[in-house]
């Protein structure tokens, strides 16, 4: 029966998950089956509207040219560069998968917005960041301390991209100042481009990659938290290895669709429904747990340090459907090869989300490891 169970979670979650949407369109665009990428896509549209990356939306024009659908494929493009800025017009220009647009009036004016784009992208590039980071701080100060009792936002944040660093923060040897946003050029190994918290000129910044930016001061949010998290504690950030044993990854995944059960319930505001996917899933946790005890403190640590920064990043961002986002979250993790370090990105946002939905009292504070289980044993369940 359990087996079965997971079989029929896997097919809803395959369903109804973007990315898993998108990934099967782009199989069938690598197999060269247009009709099935066409309409694989049209579900990713109609589950997300335009509201995808760049390299979606791109794609996404290419399925649509190859398939026949000149329309769509213009569609796609419009909202891509007239939107989203698209600039390299040197790729666009000469890409074979979209060579049956051509012939087209939009197209022509839709590659000189091209050329524009690429000529401001510069200005436009530091606006947009400018315009991120002070929405982020505008995020904090209006929580003002409220979720973890202290304002942690911090000039301390580094963007990055390819080749260049932006900062609110004076940067070393080489740097330009345009309005309040310094930056520079990036040189080899200077720096990790990853979304993390490093070490820099002798100080330690957040550090966010450009491309993450689009998510209005969540990532921001997130790696802030950790740079001021990391001052009061110590966590333990390895993977917890036992998780890619094939029970406990079962037991994982089973906790996972109850959580949705119960973020699903949430949505709908159906609280005795919420409390009885919630037990399901404190009951698979707590069963999970007990099967390696050694690694139990670890893994704990590992949920802090993730799991928080990732329910404050979305609890303090704009996005209103809290639930909503837990779902996707887990979902996505859900499709990952492993769980060892993830889980938390995953259950990080569940548990918090239906612990605020229940009204209960368990942020206390960030000086503490936090342990899921133990808190809906004495706050939820007794």
């Amino acid at each position: 029966m359990l087996l079965m169970f997971l079989f029929l979670t896997e097919a809803i979650s395959q369903e109804q998950n973007p990315t898993k949407i998108y990934l099967t369109s782009i199989d069938f665009l690598e197999a060269d089956n247009f009709p099935d990428a066409a309409e694989s896509f049209d579900k990713l549209l109609k589950r997300t509207g335009y509201d995808i990356s760049t390299t979606a939306l791109y794609n996404g024009a290419c399925i649509y040219a190859l398939n026949g659908e000149e329309n769509k494929a213009l569609k796609v493009l419009e909202e891509l560069i007239l939107k989203k800025c698209y600039d390299n017009y040197a790729h666009i220009s000469q890409d074979a998968d979209l060579k049956t647009l051509h012939h087209k009036v939009a197209w022509r004016t839709l590659m000189n917005y091209v050329k524009h784009n690429e000529q401001t992208r510069p200005e436009r590039k530091k606006e947009a960041i400018l315009k991120e980071l002070q929405n982020a701080k505008e995020l904090l100060d209006t929580d003002n301390g409220v979720l973890w009792g202290s304002n942690f936002w911090s000039d301390s944040v580094l963007v990055l991209d390819d080749e260049m660093i932006y900062s609110l923060d004076e940067l070393p040897e080489g740097q330009t100042k345009d309005s309040k946003l310094y930056f520079k050029r990036i040189e080899e190994g200077e720096l990790s481009l990853t979304n993390t918290r490093q070490d820099y000129n002798g100080k330690k910044y957040a550090t966010v990659l450009y491309d993450y930016l689009d998510d209005k001061g969540e990532t921001i949010i997130h790696e802030l938290f950790h740079l001021f998290h990391l001052k009061l504690i110590q966590l333990n950030g390895d993977p917890i290895n036992y998780l890619e044993e094939y029970q406990p990854r079962i037991l994982l995944r089973t906790e996972y669709q109850a959580l949705r059960n119960a973020l699903k319930a949430a949505q709908i505001d159906n609280k005795t429904k919420v409390l009885a996917y919630l037990q399901d899933a404190w009951i698979f946790r707590s069963k999970r747990q007990l099967l390696n005890k050694n690694e139990l403190q670890k893994e704990l640590e590992i949920e802090t340090l993730e799991g928080l920064a990732q329910y404050t990043g979305y609890k303090l961002g704009p996005r209103e459907d809290k639930f909503q986002i837990a779902i996707d979250e887990l979902n996505f993790w859900e499709g990952s090869k492993t769980y060892t370090r993830n889980f938390p990105y995953a259950t990080g946002p569940g548990y918090g989300f239906l612990l605020d939905y229940l009204k209960v009292d368990w942020r206390k504070g960030l000086t503490q490891v936090y342990d899921f289980t133990k808190i809906m044993q004495a706050k939820v369940f007794d």
